[in-house]
């Protein structure tokens, strides 16, 4: 932690010239005008630290929206999220989202946004396959399932929401959007809620 506000006046009352003429006393006007200036330098140290805060999305409250915009927030996906940590979830999730066709990569994109889902693979069948197998042709080699809850809990939390946000919602058409803009191009996607 910094400086308190008395280490301040010490310091700025000690860069001053000593003598009659620079009066140091409790109350006097020359006391003020180093009380001014030592007021002034611990408030611009307190916003070094609010500067460092807003400068990682995951703690942003005054640039918030300055973060959106740079990232592209809201999307068509997930529109403006209702709640402050969803926001800078958000933020985060589309700065370090890389894209790629692994299953892990689409587990690692719907995780933070509160959806624990499982992908299913689908091939087209083989004659070595065992007997009782799906027959999936050969359009299934370019499908896969995401199997998601049927209802989505996403929690309030504190320190993480503000007073007027919901407690508890419910859905899954962002999910779908996210995955949809995220798979290859080829593919076709089966959701599957259970």
């Amino acid at each position: 932690m910094g400086l308190s506000l008395k280490d301040y006046q010490n310091q700025v009352s000690r860069l001053l010239p000593t003598g009659e003429a620079w009066n140091q006393n409790d109350g006097s006007t020359w006391q003020k005008l180093v009380n001014a200036f030592a007021d002034e330098l611990f408030r611009i140290e307190n916003r070094t630290q609010d500067l460092l805060n807003e400068a990682d999305p995951r703690s942003t409250y005054e640039m918030l929206e300055d973060w959106e915009r740079a990232v592209g927030l809201p999307d068509e996906c997930t529109g403006l999220a209702n709640t402050l940590q969803e926001r800078r979830d958000q933020i985060v999730s589309k700065l370090v989202k890389r894209g790629n066709q692994s299953i892990q990569f689409f587990k690692d994109l719907a995780a933070p946004l509160g959806y624990p889902i499982e992908i299913e693979e689908y091939d087209q069948f083989h004659v070595e396959d065992p007997v009782g197998g799906p027959l999936y042709g050969v359009d299934w080699m370019h499908a896969f399932g995401v199997i998601a809850p049927l209802q989505t809990i996403r929690p309030f939390r504190v320190n993480s929401h503000t007073v007027g946000e919901r407690l508890v919602e419910f859905g899954d058409d962002i999910l779908e959007c996210i995955i949809n803009h995220a798979k290859p191009s080829h593919s076709v996607v089966l959701f599957i809620y259970q």
